[in-house]
């Protein structure tokens, strides 16, 4: 079963050469991965096929502190400014808190976007109208 983790961490030299190593010497195969470097954060988004729980061991042992962001909300919403803060608004004004947001697609007058939230089924129903 795939799972997904989020690492948030210091950017340096050798680190997906590091979190590579502990996963593959612990026999968790990653599948996809995506490695955002601003300033001196890094983020990584690791899909995993195999044991989530114990990946989330082996790199809290070794330092590291992995976010599974298993569940995600997909929505659709138009493309013009003011959109992402009604929804962000929307969430904060029903005390849901958003974790992380991804653009996963983009065409001439939508945006596909991924939420990870704290009370998924409580963000769930508010947006209902807009889950793709």
């Amino acid at each position: 079963m795939k799972s997904r983790l989020l690492i948030k961490t210091k950017t340096r030299v050798g680190l997906l050469a590091d979190i590579s190593y502990l996963l593959s010497k612990a026999r968790i195969n990653i599948e996809d991965i995506n490695f955002n470097s601003v300033g001196t954060t890094t983020v990584i988004d690791l899909s995993l096929g195999g044991n989530e729980k114990k990946a989330i061991k082996v790199l809290e042992i070794n330092g590291y502190k992995p976010i599974s962001a298993k569940k995600n909300i997909f929505i659709a919403l138009k493309d013009e400014p003011g959109a992402l803060f009604a929804i962000s608004k929307k969430l904060e004004d029903n005390s849901i808190k958003i974790k992380r947001i991804d653009v996963l697609a983009k065409g001439s007058d939508r945006v596909v976007i991924s939420l990870c939230v704290d009370k998924e089924k409580k963000a769930t129903k508010l947006l209902n109208d807009i889950i793709v």
